[in-house]
């Protein structure tokens, strides 16, 4: 009897340790790249800028001055204030992120613009 309670007890860790297995890799695991890092930065920047700054008010170059104090070192940054479509102040040669935040206008007025922030790797 013994020995069959014992081997019950194997069985059971067993399969309860297959079944944390196939849980844990039933989905691919996916490393963050680099311009995924690129992505979540500037969206706490833009965000960061929101909430603790009057971004409404701000013109490009305050928006670039107050950004180039939340972005590390390594990136490169282009900013833009828009009505509508608009692109990069410059060609780059290299993989850009951008990220954007559509700002309705203040309590007074309803002028819609669209802060576009791109990134790059130096």
């Amino acid at each position: 009897m013994r020995s069959f309670i014992y081997t019950l007890e194997v069985l059971i860790c067993v399969a309860s340790i297959a079944i944390l297995l196939v849980l844990a890799f039933r989905f691919p695991w996916r490393r963050a790249d680099k311009s995924d890092l690129l992505l979540m930065i500037g969206k706490n920047a833009l965000e960061h800028l929101y909430e603790n700054e009057s971004l409404r008010e701000m013109k490009e170059q305050e928006v670039e001055n107050a950004i180039s104090d939340l972005l590390p070192i390594g990136v490169d940054y282009d900013v833009r204030i828009c009505f509508g479509r608009c692109g990069m102040k410059e060609d780059v040669n290299k993989s850009v992120v951008l990220t954007e935040l559509i700002l309705a206008g203040n309590q007074s007025s309803f002028s819609p613009r669209v802060v576009r922030l791109f990134m790059w790797e130096k």
